[in-house]
C-alpha cells in the first residue's frame, strides 16, 4: 500500500490487517479501532496515534505509516501514523525517564 494514494480509513486498515496477519491482534481488532477513531479522531497536528479502547491485543506492537504527501485525517492532515497496539500485561509495565 503507498500511503500517498490512500485516506485515513486505507491507512489504518491496512496497518490493522498487518498486525492481525502476524498474529498480533484477532480479526476484530480494526473494527474496534474504527469504532475509537469515529468516536475521538486520534490525530494531533500531523500524527494520528490510533488505538483500540481495549488492551485486549495478543502481543503489544506499534504498527507505521509514513506518508511524504500527507493523508486527510479528521480536519487536518498527518505525515505519521502510529498503530497502537496493547495488551493488560504491557498496562502493568511502566518506563519512566528521568533526568538527574
Amino acid at each position: 500500500m503507498n500511503p500517498e494514494d490512500t485516506d485515513w480509513r486505507q491507512v489504518l486498515s491496512c496497518l490493522c490487517q498487518k498486525l492481525c496477519e502476524k498474529n498480533y491482534t484477532d480479526p476484530d481488532f480494526e473494527k474496534k479501532v474504527f469504532r475509537w477513531e469515529y468516536a475521538a479522531t486520534t490525530a494531533f497536528g500531523n500524527i494520528a496515534i490510533p488505538h483500540s479502547a481495549y488492551m485486549d491485543t495478543i502481543k503489544a506492537s506499534i504498527a507505521l505509516a509514513i506518508s511524504r504527501k500527507g493523508v486527510p485525517w479528521g480536519s487536518g492532515t498527518v505525515h505519521l501514523v502510529l498503530l497502537l497496539a496493547i495488551n493488560k500485561a504491557d498496562k502493568k509495565t511502566s518506563v519512566c525517564c528521568t533526568r538527574r
